[in-house]
């Protein structure tokens, strides 16, 4: 059933019939009601695509990811939807597998009008990227790593303080009695990396406990080589009281790897990890894990989007604080 069909039912004009359907200007009561009953008895359904056409939107928003199958993001991406399903959005999501072409992509979906925002997370922060977005002029929030904004940037930044995360986690182990500590981290290369490791670095300084990179194992953010990786430091006899996994990921390979060496974790190692996922409290013992507050970065990234969709034009950056989670893996 079309707008002009129902306006020959009704005898209305096709213009009250349109403001009936869309509840935009004004329509008599029993006109709209009339109206509105002939449609739903025909089986009308409003052609969403032209629709879009007319007023320039999409109602669509595009979120990019680097990784589909990290469980951490699963909550920042539910902090998003539910968000934005408040102000009538649908999220669409785009896994760039960490690719910065891909990423490319987005920005290029984006320009195009494909989607009326974009919110990345984890975006790879090089030139061309970082251009891109600045020459994009459309709604985006950054989400998970920050550059720092320029005055004339035109996007947002919601992100946690990585460095004060891994801070406090490592600061949380030596109250915990712990003076050897081995980080699980990824390589130098990525942000997130070089952020917690200076967090652990820090840490470990101001206690007056001296530095053993042999003790900093790049994991690659990845279960299994996590797995390889802390079953050859055991098995290598090394001495350490302390795990941290930067990631939940690699805290799964390292309680998995921990049991088949014969270790228990909080008996022969105390261990912190990252993300605070069902993983750490399905373990056992529970996993003491940094909550990084993904469903509130998703939120705000939301309505960060939302405000700057709607004609905000001065940039705006929120941080969250990290939290500790203590549970019996660190008691």
């Amino acid at each position: 059933m079309t707008i002009d069909e129902i306006a020959r039912m009704t005898g209305y004009s096709r213009a009250t019939v349109a403001r009936a359907l869309s509840g935009k200007g004004y329509c008599g009561k029993d006109k709209k009601e009339q109206i509105l009953r002939v449609a739903k008895e025909g089986g009308y359904r409003p052609n969403y695509s032209a629709r879009c056409l007319r007023e320039d939107k999409t109602n669509r928003i595009l979120v990019c990811l680097p990784n589909f199958n990290n469980s951490f993001y699963f909550d920042l991406v539910s902090g998003l939807t539910e968000k934005f399903a408040e102000s009538g959005y649908c999220v669409m999501l785009f896994d760039s597998g960490g690719d910065s072409q891909k990423e490319l992509e987005s920005i290029n979906m984006l320009n195009q009008k494909y989607c009326d925002g974009l919110v990345f997370v984890s975006l790879d922060f090089n030139d061309d990227n970082i251009a891109a977005v600045r020459a994009s002029g459309r709604p985006v929030v950054l989400t998970n790593r920050y550059l720092g904004l320029r005055d004339d940037d035109n996007f947002d930044y919601v992100y946690l303080d990585h460095e004060k995360a891994m801070y406090k986690a490592t600061t949380h182990l030596i109250d915990c009695g712990c003076k050897r500590i081995a980080l699980f981290v990824g390589n130098d290369e990525q942000q997130t990396s070089r952020e917690r490791t200076q967090g652990y670095y820090a840490a470990l300084n101001e206690r007056g406990i001296a530095v053993d990179k042999s003790l900093v194992i790049d994991a690659g953010f990845k279960e299994d080589v996590a797995a390889t990786k802390f079953a050859e430091l055991a098995g290598g006899g090394a001495d350490f009281d302390g795990v941290i996994a930067a990631s939940d990921l690699m805290g799964m390979g390292i309680y998995r790897a921990a049991k088949s060496c014969n270790l228990q974790i909080g008996r022969d190692f105390k261990m912190v990890s990252f993300d605070n996922t069902d993983f750490t409290t399905i373990a056992t013992p529970g996993i003491t894990s940094i909550d990084m507050r993904q469903r509130e970065i998703g939120a705000n990234a939301a309505m960060l989007l939302t405000e700057r969709i709607r004609g905000r034009k001065q940039s705006k950056t929120v941080v969250l604080e990290p939290r500790v989670i203590v549970r019996d893996s660190s008691r």
